[in-house]
């Protein structure tokens, strides 16, 4: 048997227990984003992995300034991320539809 991660998407960053999902909801309530999809990549250093956002803006928007500004007013800071890349068309599985 091997163990390979938390069966849930909870992270534990800079002391703190951050549910992903948590923020993916928070961002897609924006207008200023159709959809997110919210990861984490590893980091170096005492502060836990990076929290990252995948996102689809609508015509208009386009900028991870827009979206980084508009997703400071729900989520707490801690909860921001910190990294952003937009895509046209967020990538799916088979089984996503």
């Amino acid at each position: 048997m091997y163990f390979l991660g938390r069966a849930d998407s909870q992270i534990k960053a800079r002391g703190y227990r951050i549910e992903l999902g948590e923020i993916e909801a928070a961002l897609n309530a924006l207008e200023c984003l159709e959809e997110s999809a919210v990861v984490t990549v590893p980091a170096d250093g005492f502060e836990g992995p990076t929290i990252c956002c995948a996102y689809v803006a609508p015509q208009g928007w386009g900028h991870a300034s827009d979206a980084a500004h508009g997703a400071r007013q729900d989520p707490p800071g801690l909860h921001v991320p910190g990294r952003w890349m937009a895509f046209t068309r967020l990538p799916r599985n088979a089984t996503a539809g």
